[in-house]
């Protein structure tokens, strides 16, 4: 499948090149990627992003690991505290009561997962060029040390 990216004239071909292996590594994931049903899938930080990732996932019937450095945002999440739509709040509130939706600050979690994303913040210069430093501190930090062998979107 050939897919077309809509790049600005600041991008090197370094960068473009870059894009196209993440993009062919993300669809060779996800068609590898096993059932739904029985697929465990991470989902690294639970931010605005994150989180309603999960809770769609879960909705799908995929088993959730959602994984958090910040053990304060893990509170306000398990109390209902975590900006979402009202239809998501409910969700989310069904969902921790599941046990194949867990909450954890922990890397070593990462091990059981079949499918890990990564959803942390990515701010951009002023070039609006991404800052890809937090994302490639988890890839090291849970994945690499932790998790190898692991598909990672």
């Amino acid at each position: 499948m050939t897919r077309e990216l809509s790049l600005k004239a600041t991008t090197t071909e370094v960068e473009l090149a870059d894009e196209l292996d993440v993009l062919a590594g993300l669809e060779g994931a996800l068609a590898a990627a096993p059932a739904t049903e029985q697929s465990v899938v991470a989902v690294v930080g639970l931010g605005y992003v994150g989180l309603p990732t999960a809770v769609a996932l879960r909705n799908a019937g995929a088993r959730v690991i959602g994984l958090d450095s910040s053990p304060s945002r893990l509170r306000a999440i398990r109390a209902g505290e975590a900006e979402l739509l009202s239809s998501e709040q409910e969700d989310l509130a069904r969902h921790l009561e599941e046990e194949s939706f867990a909450l954890t600050s922990s890397p070593d979690a990462i091990s059981l997962a079949d499918l890990v994303l990564i959803c942390v913040p990515t701010p951009v210069d002023e070039w609006r060029r991404p800052d890809l430093g937090l994302v490639r501190l988890r890839v090291r930090r849970w994945l690499l040390m932790r998790g190898g062998g692991r598909r990672l979107c």
